[in-house]
């Protein structure tokens, strides 16, 4: 199987022709029909992708994308009939990753879908990159400590050699001086 979606929506007619969509295209996915049952299972799962309307009963889809975004980055695309700017804009400010209006139109929703997911993995290997550098960086920090004691210790053991040379000469010195 591919991407583990959950899809929510209290409408079961739309969830059913989600999910057939999603299912075509080798996706696995699991189904809550309110804000309650879609917490329970995000927690349980992990998913690659989260589709959750807004207007739920037990939990609105803002206080489920808020609730999920306290414990998990996984992608949220909010889907409702509210086509307001200003529940877009909410439902963004909440933590949701990208937001479709209804009436939904199946090849749009497995665009969005797929841009998402690609973005996400994208993101996710940047941050990947991002480590690893860091990591040489840490380590390139290390290296040039390591290189700098390095360096301090072969003068020590010098001047150490140099001192007992040097004693060496001055008790030698004194010998003959006698």
């Amino acid at each position: 199987m591919g991407k583990k979606v959950l899809v929510v929506d209290d409408e079961r007619l739309i969830v059913k022709g989600i999910k057939f969509s999603l299912v075509q295209d080798d996706m696995e996915v699991d189904c809550a029909y309110d804000g309650e049952e879609a917490l329970k299972l995000a927690k349980e799962n992990a998913y690659d992708i989260i589709l959750l309307d807004v207007m739920l009963p037990k939990y609105d889809g803002f206080e489920v994308c808020q609730q999920i975004r306290e414990y998990s980055d996984v992608p949220i695309i909010m889907l409702t009939a509210k086509g307001d700017d200003m529940d877009k804009i909410l439902g963004l400010d909440y933590g949701a990753d990208d937001y479709i209006t209804k009436p939904l139109v199946r090849e749009v929703i497995k665009a969005r879908v797929s841009n998402v997911l690609i973005a996400t993995r994208k993101y996710a290997e940047i941050q990947k990159k991002n480590r690893e550098l860091s990591e040489l960086s840490e380590l390139d920090q290390m290296t040039g400590l390591y290189n700098k004691m390095t360096t301090v210790n072969k003068i020590n053991n010098r001047l150490y050699e140099h001192k007992n040379h040097i004693g060496a000469i001055i008790a030698v010195s004194y010998t003959h001086l006698r």
